[in-house]
């Protein structure tokens, strides 16, 4: 009977154990896919813009969007000083969003990004293409 106790006592304290680590948990990473879209741009997420000066100046920008060049035209980056630049705007559980050309490098910085602990990053999938379609004005540099 004393052994039974001792058994059920130890399950009951297994039991709390793993119920106040669920508990204490943080939030899940949040990472998701959004269009550049009027709508998007209306719930003034702040935008990041990853793509190259010429790039800027092609198609023109995001009006209020952070300009912060990730990938150099010849395909480099500098990670440390993506980083410190990043940091000084943002901690890892501010909301921003990232956006490319296309979708690609803004979904490879995204996940670069949430493996270094940002939490509520979001991925501008289409990038300034899919802005385009969906009739976002730019403004020209």
């Amino acid at each position: 009977m004393k052994q039974l106790l001792i058994g059920f006592v130890a399950l009951i304290a297994i039991l709390f154990g793993i119920f106040n680590i669920v508990s204490t948990e943080e939030e899940p990473i949040r990472i998701h896919n959004e269009q550049l879209s009027k709508t998007f741009i209306s719930q003034k997420v702040p935008i990041i813009d990853i793509r190259t000066k010429d790039e800027w100046k092609r198609t023109g920008i995001v009006e209020d969007s952070i300009l912060m060049t990730f990938y150099e035209p010849d395909g480099r980056f500098n990670e440390e000083s993506f980083l410190r630049n990043l940091n000084s705007k943002f901690d890892k559980k501010s909301e921003f969003a990232i956006l490319c050309r296309s979708g690609n490098r803004s979904n490879r910085v995204t996940r670069f990004l949430v493996s270094k602990g940002y939490q509520n990053v979001i991925n501008l999938a289409g990038g300034i293409k899919q802005g385009i379609k969906n009739g976002v004005q730019f403004k020209h540099l």
